[in-house]
């Protein structure tokens, strides 16, 4: 299973870039010291993946059978992720990927009861 807490480069596998961060604590020895990151660029073969190139993607896989650039089930991966993220975060230890989703939803409940509308500021 993904841990959370070393997600080095497992977090993008599509993309002009993946940055991996290595989290552990002992490489950040003052407050807001940046952690060891790597970037890594992989080639997309001059595919736009941006917004309008995956609707567009998404709309020649309906009239012409082209395959997905980006399946439903990525989309449950990049969820899945960040509930982790999310759920480490609030108790601040590791967590696998899937997360235990009775925890999750606890936790998030907590937060809703707790959560109200920000109002906008006008800074005119």
């Amino acid at each position: 299973m993904l841990q959370v807490d070393r997600l080095y480069e497992a977090v993008a596998q599509r993309g002009p870039v993946c940055v991996g961060l290595d989290t552990d604590p002992s490489y950040l020895p003052e407050g807001f010291a940046q952690p060891k990151m790597t970037v890594t660029e992989i080639e997309t073969e001059n595919v736009e993946l941006g917004h309008n190139g995956i609707l567009q993607n998404f709309t020649n896989a309906i009239l012409h059978g082209e395959e997905l650039l980006a399946p439903g089930y990525e989309g449950i991966n990049g969820l899945n992720i960040s509930n982790a993220i999310h759920l480490s975060d609030w108790t601040g230890k590791p967590q696998d990927v899937p997360v235990d989703k009775e925890l999750f939803l606890k936790l998030l409940d907590e937060r809703r009861a707790t959560s109200h509308v920000k109002e906008a500021k006008d800074d005119g």
